[in-house]
């Protein structure tokens, strides 16, 4: 039987980078498995037990989840978004990173609901400067 339409199907966050369907998925890929394979996972500190959060509602109403920062796209898009932020004190920390708020806002239209942590933040941010450094921008 299709493991897909199995209900021994266990969805995990995964902590480290495991093989998975013949592709490895990185720490935050949520994946449905078999429950043995789960379960495998989580007592290797692997994988942690997924909750879902709490569904944002879009303008139109409709529920849809957040999101999802681990997405190339997603990830895509905040970057483009950091990149073009007005030079305003306001859209910047002390430190020159982009303001939280600043990203989250200038996305607000195409990514309604982004949870953005000061950390992913961070690393998107040294991304982009790498990218500067290496002949990028």
């Amino acid at each position: 039987m299709n493991d897909l339409l199995s209900k021994n199907l266990e969805t995990v966050r995964l902590t480290a980078t495991v093989k998975h369907d013949g592709q490895f998925h990185g720490p935050g890929y949520v994946v449905a498995a078999p429950r043995a394979q789960t379960d495998a996972w989580i007592a290797a500190g692997k994988a942690e037990a997924y909750k879902p959060r709490k569904r944002a509602k879009d303008p139109a109403g409709d529920k849809t989840d957040p999101p999802d920062l681990t997405h190339p796209d997603v990830r895509t898009a905040v970057a483009a978004a950091m990149v073009n932020l007005p030079v305003d004190p306001e859209h910047f920390t002390n430190a020159g990173l982009p303001e939280i708020k600043a990203v989250t806002a200038a996305v607000s239209d195409t990514l309604p609901g982004l949870v953005i942590t000061a950390a992913q933040r961070d690393e998107i941010w040294a991304e982009i400067q790498a990218g500067k450094e290496n002949g990028g921008e």
